[in-house]
């Protein structure tokens, strides 16, 4: 069975491959729902966060075998996009759940490229859309 990496594992690779091509083959080998969605968070100016933008007051999970949470808590990502029945407060309450119950550096990858919207070292857009069309669709 595959070990699952964090996003920031599977990010440190990425900008450590020398080629685009490496990239590329370091995203499909680690493909998942929960790593395009991510990606499509960081990268699609279409998407706008519906909770504010600066890192949230948290405490960073100590818990050190967590490097799959986040592939199974995407899942409530949209939530902090789409309009939906939660009043501000649950919405801002859930995300802070979120990035204490991941590992502390899927946490800083939340924080640090999807909130922020900042790219990826070495990993432009257009190289994605144009290796993998569809990626944020």
């Amino acid at each position: 069975m595959k070990i699952q990496l964090s996003m920031k594992e599977i990010t440190d690779l990425i900008v450590k491959a020398k080629t685009d091509d490496d990239k590329i083959k370091i995203i499909l080998d680690n493909n998942s729902v929960a790593l395009r969605t991510l990606l499509r968070i960081v990268y699609d100016n279409s998407l706008v966060w519906n909770i504010p933008t600066s890192p949230p007051p948290y405490k960073k999970s100590i818990h050190i075998d967590l490097q799959g949470a986040l592939h199974r808590e995407y899942k409530k990502l949209p939530y902090f996009f789409i309009e939906s029945n939660l009043k501000q407060a649950q919405r801002e309450s859930m995300f802070i759940q979120l990035l204490e119950s991941i590992h502390a550096d899927d946490s800083d990858f939340i924080i640090n490229h999807a909130l922020l919207k900042k790219p990826i070292r070495t990993l432009k857009k257009e190289l994605l859309l144009e290796k993998m069309p569809g990626i944020f669709t």
